[in-house]
Order: C-alpha cells, then structure tokens, then sequence
C-alpha cells in the first residue's frame, strides 16, 4: 500500500524548517516566561529533562530579559 499523502499545509521543503526552529524557539521562550526563567520549573512544564531544555536554551542562545 502506498503511504498517504501528506496535508497540504505540511511544508517538506528545506526551506519549511526555518519555520520549525522559528516555532521551538517561540514555544521555549513562552514556557520560560510563565516560569520565571526558572529552568526546572519550565522542564518540567514541557516534559523534558532540564538537561535538555539547557541544551534548547543554549542552542537558540535565549537568556532572560535584563
């Protein structure tokens, strides 16, 4: 059997994941925002080891406001 076609809004161009990261970023600052910037605290918001939410953070170079 054939695989089904993806929807018509599911962008497979190279181009389409500029969005993505554009996408994590915005989630990962809201989430950080309603905890107060506290990492653990917005981790554990997200379901995700604060380890990795460090490694999110430090990949989109993201810091609290001043």
């Amino acid at each position: 059997a054939a695989p089904a076609p993806l929807p018509a809004e599911v962008n497979t161009s190279p181009s389409g994941w500029g969005s993505l990261e554009a996408s994590e970023r915005q989630h990962l600052i809201a989430a950080l925002q309603q905890a107060g910037w506290n990492v653990t605290k917005a981790a554990r918001a997200l379901d995700v080891s604060r380890d990795t939410l460090r490694y999110r953070i430090d990949k989109h170079r993201l810091q609290p406001p001043q």
